[in-house]
């Protein structure tokens, strides 16, 4: 608070010498005093849209901010949302179709490979799904390990390993050894490499109830390693990964069911994906 009055005015002369001011999220102070700034230093200001705007406002921003959050969406000179999927949500919230930009997220492929590269394969013997993200409600994991200990009980042999930290941490630990499956659900926290860790995987899971387009899904098919996301994931534009219902364990057991049978189809599709 102490800081706060130089720092906005450091940040208006800051957007007075650019041509362009941008969010590089939809939510949060950096979108609101970025907005203002915009309007005081007389700029055009963008947003990068990277999750469906109605549910990430609902979901992360405190209500007394929503409304001067929708507004800044409206105001918006332009906004470039990562996936076409994401373009209803921001015209609906008021914002001019023509405004409205799909700049899809891409990944340099040769420098996941050659991080995948950095790491010595698995010593595991067993089949690995993992999951890498956030670990949070929208991000789905907790379907994902019901869906790994529905398999294990059917006798469907194989670990998971999921990748990162969030605030779901210990509520996922708690619920695989609810499910019976500790012994089988690795959390590895953060790592510096998680694309060798993608690359060493029999599939990538990516279970989100809402996304934009994960890199980490883009990262694995550069990998060519067999990708199973939500359809409320972002993967419909994307060649490679197969689709399963969203909120839907049943449909991810099934799905996993297949590939862990029958791996080539996805890994056939994964190389597919990869060429892309």
């Amino acid at each position: 608070r102490r800081h706060g009055p130089v720092a906005a005015l450091r940040l208006v002369r800051a957007c007075r010498r650019a041509t362009v001011v941008m969010s590089g999220s939809e939510v949060g102070l950096g979108l609101l005093s970025g907005y203002v700034s915009a309007l005081l230093a007389r700029r055009p200001f963008v947003v990068v849209v990277h999750a469906p705007l109605d549910q990430t406002i609902d979901h992360w921003v405190p209500p007394t901010l929503r409304r001067a959050t929708r507004r800044a969406h409206r105001r918006a000179d332009a906004a470039i949302c990562v996936s076409a999927e994401l373009v209803d949500g921001v015209t609906a919230n008021g914002l001019e179709p023509q405004r409205v930009h799909v700049v899809p997220n891409t990944v340099d492929a040769e420098r996941v490979r050659r991080l995948a590269a950095l790491e010595p394969a698995s010593a595991s013997r067993s089949p690995v799904v993992v999951g890498v993200g956030r670990l949070s409600w929208e991000k789905g994991f907790d379907l994902l390990v019901r869906a790994h200990a529905e398999l294990r009980r059917e006798g469907v042999e194989h670990e998971l390993e999921l990748i990162g930290e969030g605030p779901e941490l210990e509520p996922l630990r708690r619920l695989a050894a609810e499910c019976g499956v500790a012994d089988s659900v690795s959390l590895t926290g953060f790592v510096d490499n998680a694309p060798a860790r993608v690359a060493r995987a029999t599939a990538l899971v990516v279970p989100s109830r809402h996304e934009g387009q994960p890199l980490v899904m883009l990262e694995a098919l550069a990998l060519e390693v067999p990708v199973i996301a939500s359809e409320s994931a972002g993967a419909s534009e994307v060649v490679g990964p197969e689709l399963v219902d969203e909120e839907s364990v049943p449909s991810l057991v099934a799905a996993l069911r297949r590939h862990l049978k029958d791996p080539e189809p996805l890994r056939s599709a994964a190389r597919a994906g990869a060429a892309s």
